[in-house]
């Protein structure tokens, strides 16, 4: 009944919120230019390419959160449902203590700092609370909760700032695209965190899938770290070497070189790594809308992949004309790939078998590359010639006794599983 009440209340709310007039656009934008909009701004932007790892950092402490406490509290405390409720409020409270208290800091200190250590703070305490638990068993129900609420908290502390580094990246007629980018990117870490604390609770136990967590947020810390610099100024002094000198925005703020709020839109295509900010020319461009570079992009990627696709062909024909051994490794290959399929084992045993065949394969190139170099300095005899080439027959040999390695342990299980 309350959830009704709350879903009631939550669409009268929407139904009478005042929106402000929509403004017609100046220049009507193609259908791909309006979908992928906000993510090109989004993933052109150094600072919410850092909100992107942070959002993965979040996302592995509250899809742990969320996905085990039902089986935490049940199954290992012996809990009640309300005991539940209790575990997961204490995560909505620490929560609600970083949205109600952060703004007040933040007046004070940038956005950065606080949501990396944050983050940092919160995979520091996956790693700690899932070290606890090897080692020193189940937590007592303190602890549970406390930790829970230093989880919710300091969740609450990367995310909390989010919508102002997304303001303050875009002009007001792009920030509908830009939250919307926000929204899917950062689901998509959920959709990576949310079956990896389900299947690592299940499969390797709750210590070791926190653990993997802690990691997985600790990794989204340093990339964080890497993507967003430290001197993260609204101004950014730049150049347009690809606009006309008599283009209004040059007219605006000067042609040699200036200085202003910098965001990503029509006039600023990249992030100034170099002072330059529209990099038009680099996309075939002289000087048009975000749409253009973006179909510039695509067409330069297109043709890249073709190339690689002829490319890759053009090599792997080479080697199966002239490699005999590639067609035994084929052969066997096909056989161990119809065994794999006609035996009753697991997914995960036939894509080991399958991973491992395609590995030889890619080994057994690469031999031959060796070959094609070492033959191309020089055809005379030479000891170093013969390691280079030995070397690379072992790298063969190596992948192909893997897969053989991998049979055996899997005829194994499935022995011991009849």
């Amino acid at each position: 009944m309350g959830t009704t009440v709350g879903f009631l209340g939550s669409a009268l709310l929407v139904l009478t919120a005042p929106l402000p007039p929509r403004k017609a656009a100046a220049n009507a934008r193609g259908f791909l230019d309006r979908v992928t909009r906000g993510g090109r701004i989004y993933l052109a932007t150094p600072r919410l390419k850092g909100l992107l790892a942070l959002n993965l950092a979040a996302a592995a402490g509250g899809a742990f959160v969320i996905v085990n406490t039902v089986v935490i509290v049940r199954s290992e405390y012996s809990g009640s449902e309300a005991d539940v409720a209790s575990a997961l409020a204490a995560f909505g409270t620490g929560s609600m203590v970083a949205a109600l208290g952060l703004p007040a800091i933040l007046g004070k200190v940038s956005d950065r700092p606080v949501m990396v250590a944050a983050a940092s703070g919160l995979a520091l305490s996956l790693l700690a609370l899932a070290l606890w638990r090897a080692f020193g068993g189940l937590w007592p129900v303190p602890i549970l909760l406390g930790g829970w609420g230093l989880i919710g908290l300091l969740y609450s502390a990367v995310l909390t700032p989010s919508g102002r580094l997304l303001r303050r990246s875009a002009h007001a007629q792009d920030r509908p695209s830009l939250f919307a980018a926000q929204f899917a990117l950062s689901h998509a870490c959920w959709l990576l965190t949310y079956p990896l604390a389900g299947w690592a609770g299940d499969a390797l136990g709750m210590a070791a899938a926190m653990g993997l967590l802690g990691i997985v947020a600790a990794i989204g810390v340093v990339l964080a770290v890497r993507v967003w610099p430290r001197t993260d100024g609204a101004e950014i002094a730049h150049a347009h070497p690809d606009l006309a000198p008599d283009h209004p925005h040059l007219k605006a703020h000067g042609v040699s070189g200036h200085r202003h709020v910098f965001v990503i839109d029509d006039e600023h295509r990249a992030w100034p790594s170099h002072g330059y900010a529209s990099l038009a020319p680099e996309f075939g461009e002289s000087c048009g809308s975000v749409s253009g570079v973006e179909a510039g992009m695509i067409r330069r990627e297109w043709d890249r992949f073709k190339l690689r696709v002829i490319w890759s062909t053009a090599g792997f024909v080479h080697v199966w004309k002239t490699e005999h051994s590639l067609h035994q490794w084929i052969v066997l290959n096909v056989a161990s790939a119809l065994l794999a399929f006609i035996l009753p084992l697991t997914g995960l045993e036939r894509g080991v078998l399958l991973m491992g065949g395609i590995m030889v394969l890619a080994a057994e190139c690469l031999n031959t590359a060796i070959e094609r170099v070492v033959d191309d300095i020089s055809t005379e005899k030479r000891d170093r010639a013969r390691q280079a080439k030995d070397a690379g027959s072992a790298a063969v040999a190596i992948m192909g006794l893997a897969v053989l390695a991998a049979w055996i342990c899997i005829i194994f299980g499935l022995v011991a599983r009849s």
